[in-house]
């Protein structure tokens, strides 16, 4: 079960225990989890909520004055509320409605809201935000975009940064007038999405975003073709392919931005990897930050996820339950 949920929903999962554990709560309910999704402000989920009027930061401060402490309790006494094991379902099927393989940060969203009950609920009301609202705006946004993504090879994996990351790179190459997208078009998406793992890795490693789009704009074009639909480029499907490869090392198997990043660095050819090397970056380094982003503490991680596993696979059963006797 745990397979479902996107690295990004993991850390969300993992603070709702968290947060559920320090307040002393009893149970797991979407309110935790509605706090474990504001933790990280640049998933698609929270960035939405700054799109509609309430910031992560806010939503914070509405659900810490109604959500009452008492003595913090060990994690693995927490149990999930019915509440939160329906929000995780919608968000299942949100996913499933938007074509995703995997349940995603605003996928988690959109299951909190469509829950609709609880502290959650009513942060939201108060604020005279409507629920709905935000999420027409999350759909908006996880499908915005040209009409048609890039087929591209690990699609199916992509994150929803990613994902906007080949957008992004989609709508450049048209912009351009050229009719194939290349790492150069993936490497400035990257730099535009200031927010993703693999920009905020070149920011460590002493890139300047600003300097880097550039340098970018600047650096050799292809051929400029008239507008039309734009396809991969071989040395971007190169990109992809080691991308997959880096992401297997990792331990989640999704598509992000910072494998996209790994992989432009391995291929190694043309315009992208010829600024990135000028700028003074090299694979082992954006490899190395990688590898010490996914770093947690994975004893609580493990404790967690043994738990949500349990709760979901006993829902799994009871699902079934109901089903055989209904026929």
């Amino acid at each position: 079960m745990w397979e479902e949920y996107t690295d990004r929903a993991q850390r969300a999962l993992f603070f709702a225990h968290a947060e559920a554990a320090r307040l002393g709560a009893e149970y797991v309910g979407p309110e935790h989890l509605l706090v474990g999704l504001t933790r990280d402000a640049g998933s698609v989920a929270g960035r939405v909520l700054e799109r509609v009027g309430f910031p992560p930061r806010r939503v914070r401060r509405a659900l810490k004055s109604i959500l009452v402490a008492g003595e913090r309790r060990p994690v693995e006494d927490l149990v999930p509320h019915a509440s939160f094991q329906r929000a995780l379902s919608l968000a299942r099927e949100e996913s499933r409605a938007l074509g995703y393989r995997r349940v995603g940060p605003e996928h988690l969203l959109l299951g909190v809201l469509r829950q609709g009950d609880g502290p959650a609920a009513e942060v939201f009301a108060a604020a005279g935000v409507d629920a709905e609202a935000v999420r027409q705006a999350l759909i908006r946004f996880v499908s915005g975009g040209p009409a048609s993504l890039l087929e591209v090879p690990g699609g199916e994996r992509l994150r929803s940064r990613a994902r906007r990351v080949v957008w992004l790179a989609q709508e450049e190459a048209a912009r351009q007038g050229q009719e194939r997208v290349m790492p150069e078009h993936l490497l400035s998406a990257i730099a535009q999405e200031e927010q993703s793992l693999a920009a905020r890795v070149l920011v460590r490693q002493g890139v300047d975003l600003d300097r880097l789009r550039q340098e970018l704009a600047a650096s050799p074009a292809a051929a400029r073709l008239a507008a039309g639909e734009v396809s991969l480029d071989p040395r971007a499907r190169a990109v992809f392919e080691w991308a997959l490869e880096e992401a297997r090392q990792q331990p989640e198997a999704d598509l992000g931005t910072e494998h996209l990043l790994l992989g432009i660095l391995r291929q190694g050819d043309g315009p992208a990897a010829a600024v990135l090397a000028a700028m003074g970056v090299a694979l082992e380094g954006p490899r190395q930050a990688v590898q010490a982003a996914f770093s947690g503490s994975p004893s609580l991680r493990s404790a967690i996820r043994k738990k949500l596993e349990a709760s979901l696979n006993r829902r799994s059963e009871a699902d079934r339950g109901s089903a055989a006797a209904e026929s």
